[in-house]
């Protein structure tokens, strides 16, 4: 991969885009790049049409397996601000950053702004393919809280002329995920089941240790190419049949073979959830928030983990 990403970079610059113009130099617009869906929402809820936002993962591609295009590192060159989730999940920007001269490009790592898990929160066995911590951090909403919060103030610093707005769009959001939080801790004290069947990837880790569930999972690994193995999947099903366990969760975006695989022998029923991560294109074109993904997750939780809201309004 990273000599697939150098080879890139050499024929950027081939070409001579270090001497391109800057976003700012041209119109004046702040230009901001995103690389997953979450910041990239948030920026567009904090600022709107007051900035040029870009994301650099197309709808329905992972970011274990994304790979920068030169368009993308055109994009970058010319931004005023670059935002990604981790080095553990796009190493490729610290390629970039130390292949260019980004000249005054500020670059948020947002892992640096939240809780992360640095140790195993699964199996013992688990192989971490990003290093020591799960990079998937914003299934937490007290995480997704922190990311906003980071974000504002950056935006702030760009654009001093509207920081009364970016503050009134941040306190919407955060009330928002205040509101989700609350949900999902009612969720915790009332649901009739303690342990989350997932045959889906490791990316609701954060999600797991934020509610204390229990968690079963076939995968080894947070990658979404994780390989999960015969034994892992041959417990679950032993667990689920012996429990009597009606529902497995498993992601959108995802093939599905595996969670089929322990359908066929178990004859539970699929609930779909959202990593966060990503959408699909269609998605996307409609509108989508990052909001409204973890609102589907809470109505599936709540089926999956026995939760009655007729017994339980409020």
């Amino acid at each position: 991969m990273m000599k697939k990403i150098m080879v890139v970079l050499s024929i950027v610059l081939s070409v001579g885009v270090l001497s391109a113009c800057r976003g700012t130099e041209d119109n004046g617009e702040v230009r901001v790049v995103t690389t997953l869906f979450p910041q990239y929402d948030m920026v567009r809820s904090l600022a709107g049409d007051k900035v040029d936002l870009s994301l650099t993962l197309p709808p329905g591609v992972s970011a274990h397996t994304y790979e920068p295009t030169p368009s993308t590192v055109i994009d970058l060159l010319n931004a005023d601000l670059l935002i990604y989730s981790s080095d553990m999940l796009e190493p490729w920007v610290e390629d970039f950053l130390a292949a260019n001269d980004v000249g005054d490009l500020r670059v948020m790592n947002l892992s640096e702004f939240v809780i992360l898990l640095e140790e195993d929160h699964g199996d013992e066995e688990d192989d971490h393919d990003h290093g020591d911590a799960d990079p998937h951090y914003w299934a937490d909403p007290l995480n997704a809280k922190l990311m906003v919060n980071a974000i504002a103030l950056e935006l702030e610093r760009l654009l001093e002329d509207d920081v009364d707005v970016i503050r009134e769009n941040k306190e919407v959001y955060l009330e928002e995920l205040d509101h989700l939080h609350e949900e999902f801790l009612h969720l915790k004290e009332e649901r009739a089941v303690d342990i989350l069947m997932h045959g889906g990837h490791n990316a609701i880790g954060y999600f797991i240790e934020r509610y204390d569930l229990e968690y079963i999972n076939p995968y080894e690994g947070f990658s979404t190419d994780a390989e999960p193995t015969p034994a892992r999947i041959a417990n679950m099903i032993d667990v689920m049949n012996e429990f009597n366990i009606g529902y497995l969760f498993s992601e959108t975006l995802l093939s599905q073979t595996v969670a089929n695989a322990i359908v066929e022998q178990t004859g539970a029923e699929i609930l779909y959830i959202y990593s966060g991560g990503n959408l699909s294109k269609s998605e996307f074109d409609e509108g989508l928030t990052f909001l409204d993904m973890m609102e589907h997750n809470l109505i599936q939780y709540r089926i999956g983990l026995g939760y009655d809201e007729t017994d339980h309004a409020h």
